[in-house]
């Protein structure tokens, strides 16, 4: 959640600083600066929303890149970065990519925020999700009762992240034979 925060803060205030927007490797702001990392990660957003995949993975990979400088490479802010990268090879198929940097991401979460954390939650249905696009639906439906256990002791009651968690361990429960 607070990964999330900080995300979305920065990109409120990117959109003030729009000019700088590709110049985030340049000298509008230093590259040892957290914020030059977050530029990164808000230009592959923008360019993964407009189907621009290729482009996105290119900034992504230096948003993590930049995080790992900065934090080294056990930082929430690097597993971020991974889960989003994962998410983006997920998108394109490449799946086996994807498992690792959702792995690495998860463990990252686990092992700074604790295996209770809302943060470690949304790794853990990212792999619940990867795991029923691999067809692999034990695995998935033991990943989101994990995340559905986190999210409903941590999150408020009502949380939409519940909500949609509990949703997806019914589906991958039908799916099952």
């Amino acid at each position: 959640m607070m990964i999330r925060t900080i995300l979305i803060g920065a990109a409120v205030c990117l959109n003030l600083l729009a000019p700088c927007h590709l110049h985030a490797e340049t000298a509008a702001v230093p590259g040892d600066h957290p914020l030059a990392a977050v530029m990164l990660y808000d230009q592959a957003e923008q360019l993964r929303k407009q189907g621009k995949l290729a482009e996105a993975e290119i900034f992504y990979q230096r948003a993590v890149a930049r995080w790992e400088k900065i934090f080294g490479s056990s930082h929430p802010s690097v597993a971020a970065g991974l889960s989003s990268l994962a998410d983006l090879q997920q998108q394109q198929g490449r799946l086996a990519e994807a498992e690792r940097l959702h792995q690495r991401a998860l463990a990252i979460r686990e092992e700074f925020l604790g295996k209770d954390h809302p943060g470690t939650g949304f790794s853990l249905r990212s792999m619940a999700l990867l795991r029923e696009q691999q067809g692999r639906l034990p695995e998935a439906g033991l990943f989101c009762q994990r995340a559905a256990a986190i999210f409903s002791a941590q999150l408020p009651k009502g949380h939409p992240d519940i909500h949609a968690t509990q949703e997806l361990c019914a589906r991958l429960k039908q799916k099952q034979p």
